[in-house]
């Protein structure tokens, strides 16, 4: 069979050694020492001992849109995987002040009291019921001919924008204040997915999917490789890692797109002029056990979304409450957060993550299209959530396209 070396063991590079493994003798590269990529899941691929033993915390990917995600469901069905649905909502704190996308979520004796106490509130609550259509609207209704900054979109009503940004900022894994920068494109694929109720999760955390599709996989896996370096040939691929040299018929790049030209020791002018327009950042999630931070806004109802703006020393970021919609034990909180560290007790952190993830920007949207067009070129193919909508989604779309685009190459 032809040999195929896959650099990268997160979703997109396992996902595509399944779909590929009885077409192609495969090898996966990772530079890192666990597979999983920016799935990590405590008590899965990250071992800790501050988590109760069993106990599977996730620390970023959470769950997938199950109309919006019928590459996924069609998978995890494929692989058996166990999955159960929820019903998450967003809530918006901002400015001493509790927003929730659902109504309902206001009508606690606590909240009651502060809109009584507050004209501000109650007009603020009243606007962003009548604002939120419209400026969702223009969003994921925008056929713009030329690609725009989604912050180009916004409406008037502030508190609606920050909800908006920081949703993004939490969908994209950006800071809050970048993620106004998020082409309209892909903030309109992310916020049309949302009139969606239901969502699913993996029972057992989010890596047991892809634990599932290694320990039956035939293929083979080299980890810890460190830097990996990539020659393209005529009649094929070099892969070079700390330990050694491996020939291969082509090579599938499962990497974030700021790594390609890093990666490749041959690059050409277009790969060049392509990947120069990526850039990648290291955001790090904190998983912990603090929900003081939620004191100030009285009783709220704690969402797997809870989206923080201007808080106390500057705080932007977002909460993520694990218990309700992955069905955790009671007694414990477990959540995770971006950009809350200054408002989380030091004593409350149970273990920090970091993921590297794409920097969307307008010029790396415009040049995506001829990346896609150009996988095969050079035995060089391409996967990755980034070449799609960005979410665990894309990384299954890509990780099946790759597939295809490479049997027909390779297999005739």
């Amino acid at each position: 069979m032809p040999r195929l070396a896959i650099i990268g063991g997160g979703a997109s590079g396992l996902i595509a050694a399944h779909k590929l493994q009885s077409h192609f003798d495969i090898t996966v590269f990772e530079k890192a020492n666990v597979l999983g990529g920016n799935v990590q899941t405590l008590n899965g691929n990250v071992k800790t001992d501050t988590v109760p033993p069993g106990l599977k915390l996730e620390t970023g990917v959470l769950g997938f849109h199950k109309q919006s995600s019928p590459e996924m469901h069609a998978l995890l069905d494929e692989i058996g995987a166990e999955i159960r649905t929820g019903q998450p909502t967003a809530s918006l704190y901002r400015g001493g002040h509790f927003y929730p996308s659902n109504s309902t979520d206001l009508l606690t004796p606590n909240i009651m009291l502060q809109l009584l106490r507050s004209p501000s509130y109650v007009r603020g609550v009243a606007s962003l019921r009548s604002d939120y259509a419209g400026s969702f609207q223009r969003i994921t209704r925008w056929e713009g001919a030329e690609e725009q900054t989604v912050a180009s979109l916004y409406g008037d009503n502030l508190i609606l924008n920050d909800f908006i940004q920081s949703l993004l900022a939490l969908a994209f894994s950006t800071p809050f204040d970048d993620a106004g920068s998020i082409p309209a494109s892909f903030a309109r694929q992310y916020l049309r997915t949302l009139r969606y109720p239901d969502w699913s999760y993996v029972v057992g955390g989010n890596y047991s999917y892809l634990d599932r599709i290694v320990s039956t996989g035939q293929f083979q896996i080299e980890t810890d490789c460190g830097d990996i370096r990539v020659r393209r040939q005529d009649a094929g691929v070099s892969v070079s890692t700390t330990r050694a040299t491996y020939e291969a018929d082509a090579a599938l790049l499962a990497v974030t797109p700021g790594q390609i030209l890093t990666l490749l020791e041959d690059p050409d002018s277009i790969e060049h002029a392509l990947f120069s327009a990526w850039t990648d950042r290291q955001l790090t999630t904190v998983s912990h056990t603090d929900m003081s931070f939620y004191a100030p806004f009285g009783a709220s109802k704690k969402t797997p979304m809870d989206l923080f703006v201007d808080q106390p020393k500057g705080v932007h970021g977002y909460n993520t409450s694990l218990n309700r919609f992955c069905g955790l034990p009671e007694g414990t909180s477990y959540n995770f957060a971006l950009g809350m560290d200054d408002a989380i007790k030091d004593d409350a952190v149970l273990d920090r993550v970091t993921h590297t993830v794409p920097v969307y920007t307008v010029d790396a949207i415009n040049v995506r299209d001829e990346i896609r067009a150009r996988s095969g070129t050079r035995n060089t193919y391409y996967a990755g959530a980034w070449l799609y909508n960005g979410l665990h989604e894309g990384a299954a779309m890509s990780a099946r396209i790759a597939a295809e685009t490479l049997i027909r190459s390779l297999k005739g």
